[in-house]
């Protein structure tokens, strides 16, 4: 009985451990292409296991868990830097901003005026991340 236990113990920090090297992995290549392939193959499971790893400890999908990364990193450069929103989308990972906008989600909003007086807004509607551009 106390081998089983330890050995569940053992079993689950190593899953805690594979998770967290998930996670912070992400974090750290967030910009980059990331499937549940490629990732499955750099970790050595299979692609579905992993989703249901991070989906078991963050509570959604890996793919909407690395959108919510991007976003927070595309608010914090919105808020905080010069960037125009194309090199914005591309530096947290989008090829465009097409892409960035249509494939993006949020829980707040920003707004951003740019030198050409052109404002970006960025607002929640229906969880999807949604810039509106206003020419003033």
């Amino acid at each position: 009985m106390l081998h089983e236990q330890s050995v569940h113990k053992l079993q689950h920090n190593t899953k805690n451990k594979n998770i967290q090297d998930i996670i912070d992995y992400l974090h750290l290549h967030y910009n980059e292409p990331l499937s549940n392939s490629r990732l499955g193959k750099h970790f050595g499971f299979h692609p579905n296991y992993l989703n249901h790893l991070v989906s078991e400890f963050t509570s959604m999908p890996l793919q909407q868990y690395l959108i919510h990364i991007r976003l927070n990193k595309a608010m914090t450069l919105l808020q905080h830097t010069d960037m125009s929103i194309s090199e914005i989308a591309s530096e947290v990972g989008y090829n465009s901003v097409h892409y960035f906008s249509r494939h993006s989600r949020t829980r707040s909003a920003s707004v951003r005026q740019n030198s050409d007086n052109t404002y970006y807004i960025f607002v929640l509607y229906k969880y999807n991340f949604v810039p509106f551009i206003y020419t003033g």
